[in-house]
């Protein structure tokens, strides 16, 4: 999503990231490591904003409580497209997320459904954090927005580089599978 982000922030389109957890149950690093994190590659992007739900951490589920929360959300930023992992990905917080989000879209413009005036988003889009599509299409982008994306994720440092006492996890060799990836697909 990097990518997608600069090019967004390239074009003039003002993005706000919402977090659903702050990470506490993290492999590696801790909620104030991953917000310094999450700042940076924000502030990296030049993302608007950055607001975290502050929901459980591999305790989410679609409940009315979290679900009033994303659709409180989408009613006071207004966006027009919203952004989710897929639903099919490996991780249960991810698919439970793209539920969430899903759901939040549709009850955000139902008039009689929370306070908030409703409001309608006009295309939801899923992408992939671990898995490769099964049918997958590409987004052209500047080269800018393709190294944006990898200062980007560079700043996740407790996430991609192993240090003395953390747990090996397949996210260390995701930045040169994603290198690899991005270069294979310029060819």
């Amino acid at each position: 999503m990097g990518g997608i982000i600069s090019q967004q922030i390239r074009l003039g389109r003002r993005i706000v990231l919402c977090d659903l957890t702050a990470a506490e149950m993290s492999s590696n690093g801790n909620p104030q490591i991953r917000h310094h994190e999450a700042v940076a590659s924000a502030n990296t992007l030049g993302v608007s904003e950055r607001i975290c739900l502050g929901f459980v951490d591999r305790g989410m589920k679609a409940n009315s409580e979290e679900l009033l929360d994303i659709v409180r959300v989408i009613r006071e930023y207004r966006p027009k497209v919203v952004y989710s992992p897929w639903h099919r990905d490996s991780h249960p917080d991810h698919r439970i997320t793209s539920e969430l989000v899903r759901e939040g879209v549709l009850n955000a413009r139902l008039l009689h459904y929370g306070k908030l005036p409703a409001r309608s988003v006009e295309r939801v889009w899923e992408y992939f954090i671990n898995e490769t599509a099964p049918d997958p299409f590409y987004i052209c982008l500047q080269e800018e927005d393709g190294l944006d994306k990898l200062r980007a994720l560079a700043c996740y440092s407790s996430q991609f580089h192993p240090t003395e006492g953390s747990v090996l996890t397949r996210l260390h060799s995701l930045l040169h599978k994603i290198e690899l990836r991005d270069n294979m697909l310029e060819a």
